[in-house]
């Protein structure tokens, strides 16, 4: 086991999207939510009371959508909330936990939201299709596969695909959604080539190590991928890219500010990437999805949430680590990370308890 630089694991934006879990559904001290509207991911915190009018009210100031126009869906696949619950409503009985998604569409008027008589609604406007993928530096449209324009179809089932466990699991990732065509050294010379091209963004603070060093360790195989070249990727493939943490089932997303209009899905599960598809309904196979389409992103986190479920990731932060060069011991990812700045020593193994 080889262990992650500091740089690719600790910098890492939190975002606070996460499966609902199966367990009981309480009321929070306070709530964060998150709010989907038109492709776009918007974090909100509520303030007591957690009722339904409290919701309302922020829904509307996040979206522009009045109350009485309001489509709000929950859960897996989403479902719209009853419209005619009242504003005092509490969350848990509708429900919707902490850490929630929601969905929110703009509907029919109606004449009141909570007078307890059920309204029909019209459909709600599909939301416009992403902006097309520009080309990457140099006109070059061969980093991705032409089979990408197709792959929009629907998914009817997500599926984690594990990835062979030999310190190249990302860049396995990364060649099996965008690019099959490519090695992982050539995938790793993409890495390298993008920080040698701009090293006021990749410096030495970023890296956490000097950049010709980072070019060097970069192409050896036993150097794991993080945050840093998935980032890198995301420009590279114009491709969005969503990694799921088992034990916290935060999702850490790349290019999504800049709309890219596909979307790999990964897995990792503290020392180990692997990605998901999906099972089209008439068949076939998709590495690459619609970064609008909730319901894949969370038939991927009902995965992590069974694996986190069965305790199947690693504690990075809590685990024994040994040094595989002097023998030397450590706690935590951290004090190995130090060694390996100080030392070069990058192979390491797990001491089990």
């Amino acid at each position: 086991m080889s262990v992650k630089p500091l740089s690719q694991d600790k910098e890492r934006k939190e975002a606070p999207l996460r499966l609902m879990s199966k367990r009981k559904r309480d009321t929070f001290p306070e709530m964060r939510l998150l709010i989907r509207h038109q492709g776009k991911r918007s974090p909100v915190e509520l303030e007591e009371p957690f009722v339904l009018g409290t919701l309302r009210q922020k829904v509307s100031e996040c979206t522009g959508i009045a109350a009485n126009r309001q489509v709000i869906k929950v859960g897996f696949p989403p479902q719209p909330i009853d419209t005619s619950l009242a504003d005092d409503r509490p969350l848990s009985d509708v429900p919707i936990a902490d850490n929630e998604m929601l969905v929110v569409e703009e509907g029919a008027e109606r004449s009141d939201v909570s007078n307890g008589q059920q309204q029909t609604l019209q459909a709600p406007p599909t939301a416009s299709p992403p902006p097309s993928a520009p080309q990457q530096n140099g006109g070059s449209s061969q980093a991705r596969p032409a089979s990408c324009a197709a792959e929009a179809d629907h998914v009817e089932k997500v599926e984690r695909k594990v990835v062979p466990a030999d310190n190249s699991c990302l860049f396995n990732c990364i060649r099996s959604i965008v690019d099959p065509s490519k090695s992982n050294m050539d995938l790793r010379r993409i890495i390298r080539d993008a920080v040698r091209r701009d090293p006021d963004r990749f410096s030495e603070a970023i890296l956490g190590r000097p950049t010709d060093r980072y070019c060097e360790w970069i192409l050896k195989s036993e150097s794991w991928g993080g945050f840093i070249e998935l980032m890198i990727f995301a420009e590279y493939y114009r491709t969005q890219f969503s990694a799921i943490d088992v034990q916290t089932l935060r999702v850490d997303s790349y290019g999504e500010s800049e709309q890219y209009p596909k979307r790999g899905l990964l897995l990792y599960d503290g020392i180990h990437y692997d990605y998901f598809v999906g099972r089209k309904a008439g068949g076939g196979e998709v590495t690459l999805f619609d970064p609008a389409d909730d319901m894949a992103l969370g038939g991927a986190l009902e995965i992590a949430d069974d694996l986190k479920t069965r305790k199947q990731y690693t504690d990075t932060a809590g685990m024994t680590i040994r040094c595989l060069v002097c023998a030397q011991a450590f706690k935590g990812e951290k004090e190995a990370v130090e060694h390996c700045k100080q030392t070069g020593h990058t192979n390491f193994d797990q001491i089990e308890a």
